[in-house]
């Protein structure tokens, strides 16, 4: 690994040693600097620049005096979770044919359709005959199932992404409609339908993604991988046992004609329907290759006899885009700001130990559909029981006090009981008295669905700034604005020591219906 210097000794004041004056800009700057830099070429999974980027957390976690919580093959203590899995590169063969009658219909990859996941035989074709099942939503706890009556053996489904409503109200209890109202839905959705025997899963892409279907090109482009480790295959990772394709709605206006389209997409709410008289096959042309990557994980003991065998978890991921068109897709904010006030706070709270323990969490494979959080909690260092609650930063480099449109969001209120709100809401009115917007809408596909889907409280918080840059080749240290960068930190230290040291837990809120939670 380049060598990247030393972090910068803290200004340290009288009485005040053990405060989150420990966290620096100086700090989040000297990692940021190494971290979001162009020489990392957009920390791409698999790619030596990664594997500098996760050496380097792990100086920064060893240098603070952390511990390594996993083994390697040899049994001696690591603070790499390895992953195995395989990435797939595209050939010039994939192709969906419709065939209506006399008439037949070519769609392509990259301009009417991306393959997100290719299945376990990834280029075997499928021969089928479509059903259109709505939002493909099972939820019969509260009065809904677009499976209902529906013999999907060995077909390919069509759905949309959200959830439904009646009469203007959401079917759902605000917790579960806004995450199936999210991109990240898609994930328990395609596992129902995976396990009842589906052959293959189109997803219609929502208008924020087919309103710029460049841009969702190039954030799928490179990022299609599966988890190939014993007993993981196919479980919540995408279904990854059947094929997933996202499609550009067009391909289905100019398949059903628009009126027809629009009858079916439009109706609130939606209602499944037959696709008689069309056959669809999908042909892949892919090559898998087999990878290795790792998540970088450190533990800070607690203080308490007791308290110290529970956790609070804390996560950035380390991964981004790599280069794509000969262009170097950086990732300063996404997510390189979130893994540097990581390790800043890390370093300060090992000055200061909680009660509980604390882990420190910097993920991989995060823009491949969330694979490195998902390994995480499948083959977790410690039961998940005992995890208290999780902390997730992801883009932390907008937040500017000047701009009275600047804020930092927490976009998963509601998974918190009042308790918990007002939590955060008092530590930050004692200490930075930041703009905070409570937000159920803003819930989307970050590393924190890993956890909240299998009961753990988290707290997610970003603050992406009002210029832009998300997955582009704008995304630089210059947009960083380090000052609110380090208020941040020193705001999520505070809230990791009161969640560290009282006695009791944080509460969730409900998570999935059991319906999906007891799909094989």
């Amino acid at each position: 690994m380049a060598s990247t210097g030393s972090r910068p000794e803290a200004r340290r004041m009288p009485g005040l040693e053990w405060r989150a004056n420990l966290i620096t800009a100086a700090g989040l700057k000297c990692h940021l600097d190494f971290l979001g830099s162009d020489r990392l070429l957009g920390r791409r999974p698999g790619t030596a620049e990664f594997d500098s980027a996760g050496q380097y957390a792990v100086s920064r976690f060893r240098e603070a005096g952390l511990k390594p919580v996993f083994r390697d093959m040899e049994r001696t203590p690591t603070f790499q979770q390895v992953i195995s899995y395989r990435e797939y590169r595209l050939g010039s063969g994939n192709a969906i044919r419709i065939v209506s009658g006399q008439d037949q219909r070519v769609f392509l990859q990259d301009k009417d359709y991306l393959l997100m996941r290719p299945g376990v035989n990834p280029n075997a074709s499928i021969q089928a005959t479509p059903v259109y099942l709505g939002y493909g939503l099972l939820a019969p706890e509260y009065g809904w199932d677009d499976l209902a009556g529906q013999d999907i053996t060995g077909r390919i489904v069509i759905i949309e992404t959200g959830a439904p409503s009646k009469n203007g109200k959401p079917v759902l209890p605000n917790p579960l409609h806004a995450v199936f109202g999210s991109f990240v839905g898609i994930l328990p959705k395609v596992k129902a339908l995976a396990a009842r025997g589906a052959a293959g899963i189109i997803i219609v892409a929502p208008e924020a993604l087919a309103g710029n279907w460049e841009y969702t090109r190039k954030l799928f482009l490179g990022n299609i991988a599966d988890i190939r480790q014993s007993g993981i295959e196919g479980n919540w990772l995408m279904g990854s046992k059947i094929p997933v394709i996202l499609t550009h709605p067009r391909m289905f206006q100019t398949l059903f004609g628009g009126t027809v389209f629009e009858e079916l997409t439009e109706a609130e709410p939606r209602a499944p329907a037959e696709l008689r008289g069309l056959a669809m096959s999908i042909e892949f042309d892919v090559v898998p290759k087999l990878m290795e990557s790792a998540n970088v994980v450190a533990c800070l003991p607690g203080t308490d006899p007791v308290l110290k065998n529970e956790f609070v978890a804390i996560g950035a991921h380390l991964d981004h885009l790599g280069v794509i068109d000969g262009k170097i897709y950086a990732g300063a904010d996404d997510d390189a700001s979130g893994c540097a006030a990581v390790l800043e706070i890390a370093a300060a709270l090992a000055k200061n130990r909680p009660k509980r323990s604390t882990l420190f969490i910097l993920f991989t494979l995060e823009e491949a559909a969330l694979l490195g959080s998902g390994i995480f909690v499948e083959t977790p260092p410690v039961p998940l029981d005992k995890i208290v609650a999780y902390i997730n930063l992801e883009i932390l480099g907008g937040l500017d006090e000047r701009n009275p449109d600047s804020r930092l969001i927490c976009p998963s209120d509601f998974v918190l009981t009042e308790e918990g709100r007002k939590l955060i809401e008092d530590v930050n009115k004692r200490t930075q008295k930041l703009p905070l917007r409570f937000s159920s809408s803003d819930f989307a596909g970050a590393d924190y669905f890993n956890f909240y889907r299998h009961g753990i409280p988290i707290l997610a918080l970003s603050s992406p700034g009002t210029n832009g840059g998300l997955h582009t080749i704008e995304d630089t240290l210059a947009k960083i604005n380090i000052r609110g960068m380090e208020k941040i930190a020193r705001l999520v230290y505070e809230v990791i020591r009161e969640l560290g040291n009282r006695a009791e837990r944080p509460i969730l809120h409900s998570v999935f219906p059991p319906s999906y939670l007891n799909a094989p």
